[in-house]
């Protein structure tokens, strides 16, 4: 990417900082900046303001411009990047939400296949039609151009390998806040099966979506919710239990059979087991505020 320097009224040059990115600023489709940030609608699309106006060119510079180009370009590549997830369920350190914030790729991308003109060239085409307004750019257009270059990018530079590997070797910093299905696999398979401190298992097994007996379900036909509570609040709530619905839970979640369980707690029947079981789940859904399916209708 070309830097643009300015020649100032004294003579000398300076950087004019985010410059280079103007180009791909007025390749966003109106309804983006619309949604993304509406300051931005208002600035002056003529080359004159863009490169002569003190106003215009202050904009420019601000990094409010620059985070406004990074986001509308994230979201514009992220639907290609063959990620079967949105984007918001990632947090800033996955690797793939680095990737699509990382514009300039995509913009040299667009410049090698002429989609985009490149920052000295545009410069230099507009100094002689300095008032020439630039319109909004239509989406189908943007969006047939980032259906042409995203998959290039990620061949090119080897990340669609890369994607396959880190989907195997997820870690928590990975994930936003929000709740999604990789969150609740990776959650599910940290907590509970590949981990190597079965100790750490708590009531959140509840929740397991693997674990589908009729006597330790959310709802009648045995399906679990898709989504792991917050580790906190799940110890939180075990913390609450007597040693015996501990051991109950733990023994069940283990495998073991309603009237071995009984024996081992001493408990009479299995079915005191379960009506256990049920009383702790109703007793989970008043300590969460969440309906799971074990309260009586």
């Amino acid at each position: 990417m070309q830097i643009i320097k300015i020649r100032q009224s004294d003579g000398t040059l300076r950087r004019y900082r985010n410059a280079e990115f103007i180009p791909a600023f007025l390749m966003i489709p109106e309804v983006l900046l619309n949604r993304t940030n509406q300051e931005m609608i208002t600035l002056k699309r003529t080359p004159r303001a863009l490169f002569t106006d003190p106003e215009t060119m202050q904009r420019v510079e601000s990094d409010n411009f620059l985070q406004v180009v990074i986001d509308a370009y994230a979201f514009l590549a992220w639907p290609y990047m063959n990620i079967k997830a949105r984007m918001e369920d990632y947090s800033g350190y996955d690797p793939f939400w680095v990737i699509a914030h990382a514009v300039p790729l995509w913009i040299r991308e667009l410049e090698e296949l002429n989609l985009l003109p490149q920052t000295g060239d545009f410069y230099r085409q507009t100094l002689r039609t300095p008032d020439e307004h630039f319109g909004f750019t239509p989406d189908a257009y943007v969006s047939m151009c980032m259906k042409a270059i995203v998959p290039r990018v990620m061949q090119k530079n080897g990340f669609d390998k890369m994607y396959r590997y880190i989907r195997l070797h997820r870690c928590h910093e990975d994930f936003g806040s929000r709740q999604s299905h990789d969150k609740t696999n990776f959650y599910v398979r940290w907590y509970h099966t590949d981990t190597a401190h079965p100790t750490k298992i708590s009531t959140e097994v509840l929740q397991l979506k693997s674990y589908t007996k009729p006597d330790f379900c959310f709802n009648t036909d045995g399906e679990l919710e898709e989504s792991v509570w917050d580790r906190v609040e799940a110890e939180a709530f075990r913390n609450t239990l007597s040693d015996e619905d501990k051991k109950i839970l733990w023994l069940r979640w283990n495998g073991m059979k309603q009237e071995d369980v009984a024996k081992a707690v001493g408990l009479s029947t299995h079915s005191a087991v379960s009506k256990r079981i049920q009383r702790i789940g109703r007793e989970f859904e008043r300590f969460t505020g969440k309906r799971l399916g074990f309260t009586s209708p």
